[in-house]
C-alpha cells in the first residue's frame, strides 16, 4: 500500500482553548456523574446545551414562573366570576324557568325530552376523527417542507392505525348503523 511522505513544517499546532462551563438542557449534574460531551446525559444524546451560562435552577424557574402565574390568574378569574354571578345574579326562581323553550312557547308533553344516545356517540365519534385532522394536517405540512426523521413518520402511521382499528371495531358493533 502506497503511504504519502509527510511533510516537514516549522509551524507549531496552534495551542487548544480550555472548555468553557456550559449549562445542559437536561438539568443534570453534570460534574462527576458521567455527564457531558460523550456522557450518559443530554450531550450524548444530541440535545444543544446553553452557552450563555445560564444556570439550570434559573431557567427551570423562569419558565414554569410563567405558567404558574398564569394559573394563579385563571383561578382568580373564574373564581371571581362565579362569586360575581352568585352575588349579582337574581334569586328569586321564576316559574318558566324549568320550561324548555324559553321564546314562550308552552311544551307539549313533559318538558324535559330524553334524546337518544346514538346522538352522542356520533357526536363522540365526529370529535374523534376531527382532533385527529387537526393533529395530521400541521404534521403533514411540515413533513413535507422539512427533512424530519423517518421514526416521526412511523409514530404518526401507528395513531392512524390505532384510530382505524377504533373505527373498525365501532363499524362491526354497528354503531355506524343508524336505524
Amino acid at each position: 500500500m502506497y503511504h504519502r511522505p509527510r511533510v516537514a513544517t516549522t509551524e507549531r499546532p496552534a495551542r487548544l482553548a480550555a472548555p468553557t462551563p456550559r449549562a445542559y438542557l437536561c438539568g443534570a449534574n453534570h460534574k462527576g456523574l458521567g455527564g457531558g460531551p460523550g456522557g450518559r446525559c443530554c450531550a450524548s444524546r444530541g440535545a444543544p446545551a446553553l452557552d450563555d451560562g445560564e444556570s439550570e435552577a434559573m431557567s427551570f424557574y423562569d419558565t414554569w414562573s410563567a405558567v404558574f402565574i398564569a394559573s394563579i390568574v385563571g383561578f382568580i378569574l373564574v373564581f371571581s366570576a362565579l362569586v360575581g354571578a352568585r352575588l349579582l345574579g337574581p334569586f328569586a326562581r321564576e316559574r318558566g324557568k324549568g320550561v324548555s323553550y324559553e321564546c314562550g312557547m308552552l311544551p307539549i308533553g313533559r318538558n324535559w325530552a330524553q334524546v337518544h344516545v346514538r346522538y352522542y356517540i356520533f357526536a363522540i365519534m365526529f370529535l374523534i376523527f376531527d382532533v385527529e385532522t387537526i393533529f395530521i394536517f400541521p404534521w403533514a405540512v411540515i413533513f413535507l417542507n422539512q427533512g424530519i426523521p423517518d421514526v416521526v413518520f412511523w409514530y404518526m402511521f401507528v395513531f392512524i392505525v390505532v384510530l382505524s382499528l377504533g373505527l373498525v371495531y365501532a363499524w362491526r358493533r354497528g354503531v355506524l348503523e343508524w336505524k
